[in-house]
């Protein structure tokens, strides 16, 4: 096994079945653990203390999600146990987006030529572009805190620049992951007539600049600060993005299509994280289709 396939082989989320309402029959245990089963990406813990997850039935058809150690809910939802199947897919569809979400958060970026080629960096957007102007965006570093985080006033402009010095051109992604709601939004490129194809000898990529797109960061109601949490990928192949959406936890998904994307290895090697499937075919060799990634953490601060 390879150092590129060892990072991409997460465990199953492990899910325990507990609550007032399995003790007293209104729930049967049966019809929530064939929700599970054969899952690619979930599977039952042996005992409730090793769940990753936690699922607590409760009366009138309420369910609590806890993670291990936590006694604060992730997430509550009403789903009607009367119809067995559409408990058993409603229930899957939430935890399976669940081990889809920790698995894109914990992958790690494999060794590859691609790392050293390209410079990556967050910035304060002072003015943004504007349509039919030849002037270029101006912008300012960003100071980062003793854990690495970037800093930015809430109600700020956040831009992200990439570029690089590969003789090929390289494909260039990045990724908000929201931890409360279990969601992933695709930043760039965030339109589909956009290409993420950036080639060595073109100027630097800023993302967020506008004319059209603004990243503008805000702290969260009755809060001081916030995190947001961004990944970079960097491929040396083109990837179909849609992969990476994720809606809220609880809001309908579309599934893609098929598990191979535009075939390149990083789609397939996602789909194997977040989908647990990569298809029949032979998967393209990390060798002659390297890809790398990042993650920044950006702290957003309430400047009253």
């Amino acid at each position: 096994m390879t150092d590129a396939e060892a990072t991409l082989t997460p465990a199953p989320l492990s899910v325990a079945l507990a609550g007032e309402a399995i003790d007293s029959g209104d729930v049967a245990r049966s019809d929530l653990e064939a929700a599970i089963a054969n899952s690619p990406l979930v599977v039952l813990a042996e005992t409730e203390d090793v769940a990753d997850i936690r699922v607590v039935a409760q009366p009138n058809s309420i369910f609590r999600l806890y993670f291990k150690g936590s006694a604060v809910a992730l997430a509550a939802f009403r789903i009607p146990v009367k119809k067995v199947r559409s408990l058993q897919r409603k229930l899957r569809s939430i935890l399976e987006q669940i081990a889809a979400f920790r698995n894109l958060s914990a992958i790690e970026a494999p060794e590859s030529y691609i790392e050293g080629t390209v410079n990556i960096d967050f910035v304060q957007l002072l003015e943004p572009a504007t349509r039919g102007s030849l002037k270029e965006p101006a912008a300012a570093p960003l100071r980062t805190n003793e854990a690495g985080e970037y800093i930015l006033g809430g109600g700020k402009n956040l831009a992200i620049t990439f570029e690089h010095n590969s003789p090929n051109p390289l494909y260039f992604y990045v990724v908000s992951l929201d931890r409360r709601l279990q969601g992933a939004g695709l930043v760039y490129p965030y339109k589909e007539e956009f290409t993420a194809r950036v080639k060595g000898d073109d100027p630097v990529l800023l993302v967020g600049a506008g004319p059209d797109y603004l990243l503008e960061m805000q702290v969260p109601e009755g809060y001081s600060d916030g995190l947001d949490v961004f990944k970079i990928f960097v491929s040396q192949s083109a990837i179909e993005p849609d992969i990476f959406r994720l809606p809220s936890l609880g809001t309908r998904k579309d599934i893609p299509s098929d598990y191979y994307g535009a075939g390149a290895r990083l789609d397939r090697d996602l789909r194997k994280v977040m989908l647990g499937e990569t298809g029949t075919a032979p998967i393209p060799q990390f060798g002659t289709d390297p890809w790398w990634c990042t993650e920044r953490l950006v702290r957003v601060v309430r400047e009253d």
